[in-house]
């Protein structure tokens, strides 16, 4: 029986997205090779050209006859899943933008859970995965639908150092740790920082984009 799962990469940079693209991939593979039609939704605010371009151009060269299957399976829909952090350049955080911006966010966390939750059970949707929003997994806890997390990091972590600056990121810190002890399993990717929230931990290997164009095509020889 074909499932739809929906993914919830965070809109933080392109890394998160890049990295569950090589899973959605995955699936679509699946798909083909076994006849079948998983479905994929993603809710992000990672621009969707990053998915309809990595997708679309992998397939069209090793997949071509499906590509237009590919279509019929993937939807995106611009959603914000998460803050993530404010950065004043490509290299250092600005924390009180940061704050900010998550506390507007959590303000209304539990507003955003229930409207989560509501298009995942109106989606049909068998199974949630996350990397790394905390909405994710309190949506589909309250939808009452599997979760699976995959990352090296979490966003607690990366606010825990802010708080010397800003002690109000306590209350922010709370709320994303009852977030994350609601996921159903976490793979944990190579490399990871302490994820004292998360209670079902599986061990996982690295998630990378794999080359698949020549290196003479790729330089132009």
């Amino acid at each position: 029986m074909d499932k739809t799962i929906l993914f919830y990469p965070s809109g933080h940079g392109f890394g998160h997205a890049v990295r569950q693209i090589e899973i959605i991939k995955e699936i679509f593979k699946y798909n083909i090779q076994n006849g079948c039609g998983h479905r994929v939704i993603v809710r992000t605010l990672a621009p969707e050209w990053v998915f309809q371009k990595s997708l679309f151009l992998y397939f069209e060269r090793l997949y071509p006859r499906d590509l237009e299957k590919i279509s019929e399976w993937f939807s995106y829909h611009r959603v914000q899943n998460d803050v993530g952090t404010a950065q004043k350049d490509s290299l250092n955080m600005d924390i009180a933008a940061t704050y900010e911006a998550a506390r507007e966010f959590y303000s209304d966390f539990s507003g955003r859970v229930a409207r989560e939750a509501e298009f995942i059970v109106s989606a049909r949707v068998d199974t949630v995965v996350g990397d790394i929003p905390p909405l994710a997994f309190a949506a589909a806890s309250a939808a009452g639908v599997r979760s699976v997390g995959v990352t090296n990091f979490s966003w607690d972590f990366i606010y825990e150092e802010f708080l010397p600056d800003n002690p109000g990121f306590s209350r922010i810190i709370d709320t994303i740790r009852g977030a994350y002890a609601k996921c159903g399993k976490l793979l944990r990717l190579p490399f990871a920082c302490p994820l004292p929230a998360f209670g079902n931990i599986a061990d996982a290997g690295l998630i990378a984009r794999k080359p698949y164009i020549g290196r003479t095509e790729v330089m132009g020889l």
